[in-house]
């Protein structure tokens, strides 16, 4: 299953996201958003996921790094500035865009 809810001017997520246990496919791209809840860790079926053109700073969000199954991610333009060790759980990650950060 596909979320597309790019450009809809969110701030936050809902913690209800975390019911979304189906997804595959979670497309956040051009929001406000400055965290994560921990609540997307739960979604254990997610393959991709759009973080790109929001208000992320400070390291890559942990919450990440226990959505074991991600083979995309992409976080481009925020403001980023590390990403931890963490990120080697992600061992079927594939394809990962950081550009236009702080990195």
């Amino acid at each position: 299953q596909w979320l597309n809810a790019g450009r809809c001017q969110l701030a936050t997520l809902p913690v209800s996201i975390g019911n979304a246990t189906r997804l595959t496919h979670l497309s956040l791209h051009s929001n406000q958003l400055c965290l994560l809840p921990p609540e997307l860790a739960l979604l254990g079926q997610l393959r991709k996921l759009d973080l790109s053109y929001n208000r992320l700073s400070g390291p890559l969000p942990s919450v990440i790094f226990a959505i074991t199954k991600l083979t995309s991610l992409d976080a481009t333009g925020n403001q980023l500035v590390s990403v931890s060790r963490e990120i080697k759980k992600l061992s079927s990650l594939r394809y990962l865009w950081l550009a236009d950060n702080r990195l």
